[in-house]
């Protein structure tokens, strides 16, 4: 069942730069990630909203290897 416990907050990085941060628990909730579009945060935001292990999905040692074998396969 989705949430919206993810959110997305625009503020500036040391170089003023503008940037988004997905936050959990509000504006001072703790970041989960930053992104450099407000179109991407939100993208991840409503994927974090919607399962909330997103950004630990295919992480594992076993789909790394894969993923590994199968970007530098000859031929």
């Amino acid at each position: 069942m989705p949430n919206n416990d993810h959110k997305v907050y625009a503020d500036q990085n040391v170089k003023g730069e503008a940037i988004w941060k997905v936050r959990t628990g509000g504006r001072r909730g703790d970041v989960v990630t930053i992104c450099r579009t407000p179109e991407a945060a939100q993208d991840i935001a409503d994927k974090l909203n919607i399962d909330p292990w997103h950004l630990d999905r295919g992480y594992t040692r076993a789909d790394r290897i894969k993923a590994w074998n199968s970007s530098n396969q000859k031929g």
